[in-house]
């Protein structure tokens, strides 16, 4: 697959909240198409309060990361507990958080792992907030999102095509296989390597039927083959899942991906 870049061209942006608006956008969205990657972009606000909002599912995978990229540093490194709301339901989901080192010439990024599902009014939301453990909700205000989440799914099933599997039959399951706990709990902080090597591993693997994982594979290398080969083996030993159901209503095996971030705090 060739890194293109394809710029949708949507509505304009409502009008804010007359109260402590939140950011309207700034620039159109954008589809980030490459190899073992899609991701649906946007920059909102301007100046020192703009930011730029990620959108990057794990294809088939429980978890969504949302990429939060600010121009100017928010202090320290930092992880911990966040919560992610869709306007107008208002129900905020758990999350997880990590905010990097600030990176010259882009800014400093925090990334956010939420469960899919939390995510699932993402099309018809008009308002997006991110609260990073005990601090203000970072808030947007998104447009489109119709269009730009269709973008996102062809995205998504061409990578899926790369890795030989089938969309259309992933598709046709009556009900995703769905994780049961945490990525914490697949790959806790205890079995860090020695030598705190640092990467990111995108894996996949089948979820049967009995809820147990197995045939993992690496889509993606972090270039430490100790991380590629520890990311396997702790999701084949430690993953649990409530299994895919089929159109026949029983329990059936199905394809899941995980984009592992091993970094040290």
């Amino acid at each position: 697959m060739k890194i293109v870049a394809m710029i949708l061209a949507l509505a304009a942006p409502l009008s804010p909240p007359a109260t402590e608006a939140a950011l309207a956008p700034s620039g159109k969205w954008n589809i980030e198409y490459a190899n073992n990657l899609c991701l649906l972009s946007r920059e909102f606000g301007a100046g020192d309060a703009k930011i730029r909002l990620g959108i990057r599912p794990t294809r088939l995978g429980s978890f969504t990361q949302l990429v939060l990229i600010r121009p100017v540093s928010v202090g320290k490194t930092s992880y911990g507990d966040a919560r992610v709301t869709l306007m107008p339901s208002g129900v905020p989901a758990k999350a997880s958080y990590n905010t990097y080192k600030p990176v010259k010439d882009i800014g400093q990024i925090t990334t956010v792992e939420v469960r899919s599902q939390a995510l699932a009014g993402l099309e018809s939301t008009n308002e997006i907030a991110v609260t990073l453990g005990k601090g203000a909700a970072i808030r947007v205000a998104p447009t489109g999102m119709v269009k730009a989440m269709a973008a996102l799914r062809v995205c998504e099933d061409d990578l899926l095509a790369s890795w030989g599997v089938d969309p259309k039959k992933q598709a046709s399951l009556a009900k995703k296989a769905e994780a049961i706990g945490s990525r914490a709990d697949f790959w806790p902080s205890g079995i860090y390597p020695s030598g705190n090597p640092e990467g990111t591993v995108l894996v996949g693997y089948t979820v049967q039927a009995n809820g147990r994982v197995a045939n993992c594979r690496i889509l993606s290398s972090s270039k430490n083959a100790e991380l590629d080969k520890l990311t396997c083996q702790s999701v084949t030993w430690r993953g649990r899942y409530h299994p895919a159901i089929g159109q026949d209503g029983k329990p059936s095996d199905s394809f899941e991906t995980n984009r592992v971030i091993w970094v040290v705090n």
